[in-house]
């Protein structure tokens, strides 16, 4: 999360697969996350609730997420797609992006 292109560059074997995997396109790294922070949004996603929550707007919003019974591995692979892909950003959300910050 925080150096894949670190851990590409040394030859780790499951970042370099993923590399490959996505055509070569490099996950952005996140180095300003600290350990716990990236503890705490794995926790999150594995087992949602309101005290873990680090976004209470959206949980008021939009409710808490439920849970989903994914394993570390299928995490993974979410979370690859996600990063690796390219997501088209819908007309309406500039303007709404726009109106909240």
């Amino acid at each position: 999360v925080k150096d894949p292109q670190g851990l590409i560059s040394s030859n780790d074997e499951y970042a370099v697969k993923l590399f490959n995997d996505f055509n070569k396109i490099p996950m952005p790294g996140f180095p300003q996350l600290k350990d716990e922070e990236i503890k705490d949004i794995l926790a999150f996603v594995k087992n949602p609730s309101e005290d873990k929550s680090k976004m209470p707007g959206a949980l008021r919003r939009f409710n808490l997420m439920p849970k989903m019974n994914f394993s570390d591995d299928q995490l993974t692979k979410i979370a690859t797609y996600v990063f690796f892909s390219d997501i088209e950003k819908p007309v309406w959300f500039d303007k709404h992006y726009n109106e909240q910050h």
